[in-house]
């Protein structure tokens, strides 16, 4: 596992700073979290919905018994697909509108 070694010193308002730590708590983030993704990666949303979550939950368990090592790759990046996909609303984090099912 990296650690991280460098930090960044950033100066707000105290109305920005709730504002920002509200929105971590809302993605369910820690603070350094959501502002390395918005940087990076764009603004994130809300966690997954209720139905979204079991459909990946149906996906994890499906690749955990699957047997042959292509339909596991498959069945993981459609999964890492779905997140990336919710999670940057509808666009993939690079910016392109990927097909989710794409192998």
């Amino acid at each position: 596992m990296r650690n991280r070694t460098e930090s960044i010193n950033v100066r707000v308002f105290n109305s920005e700073k709730s504002t920002i730590r509200r929105k971590a708590k809302k993605a369910n983030m820690s603070l350094s979290e959501y502002l390395r993704v918005c940087a990076l990666e764009g603004t994130p949303q809300p966690p997954p919905q209720k139905e979204l979550a079991e459909i990946y939950g149906l996906l994890e368990q499906t690749s955990s018994k699957a047997d042959d090592p292509q339909t596991v790759r498959r069945l993981c990046r459609l999964m890492q697909n779905i997140l990336k996909f919710y999670c940057f609303g509808g666009v993939m984090s690079d910016g392109s509108h990927e097909d989710l099912a794409d192998p």
